[in-house]
């Protein structure tokens, strides 16, 4: 029996996750939440592969979305995964060329937006990335 994929939310504002959640649920998909970057990384190493999509703040305490992304694009298996990043701010040249985002969505998003990247970047198949050895 296939599960639906699952969607890691990372933002540490709980009615953005709330709502994120909701639109992941929508969608079909099983949201994973954190409240914190390093919330979300321990989430993101525990649950590897079976991480389709990771939605990611970039302003959070403990661990913001650039460390975040950082611990994540280390680890090849990982980097991998889409990960969309959602801010209140336009991002420079260079912080776009560090982070790699699969995409970025302004806040406020609209519902429609968030629907828009969860489809284009949710991998629907577990075989869609084979776990290296």
């Amino acid at each position: 029996m296939s599960h639906p994929p699952n969607v890691l939310i990372v933002d540490d504002d709980a009615s953005i996750r709330g709502l994120l959640a909701e639109v992941v649920r929508r969608e079909g998909h099983t949201p994973v939440l954190a409240a914190s970057g390093l919330e979300g990384y321990a989430s993101l190493t525990a649950l590897g592969s079976r991480i389709s999509m990771v939605l990611l703040d970039l302003s959070m305490p403990e661990m913001d979305g650039f460390a975040f992304r950082d611990l994540q694009l280390e680890d090849p298996d990982l980097a991998e995964i889409p990960t969309v990043v959602l801010t209140g701010y336009a991002l420079t040249a260079d912080e776009l060329s560090f982070m790699r985002p699969a995409a970025v969505v302004l806040k406020p998003a609209s519902l429609a937006d968030i629907r828009a990247a969860i489809r284009a970047f949710v991998q629907h198949s577990t075989g869609a990335r084979v776990k290296k050895q």
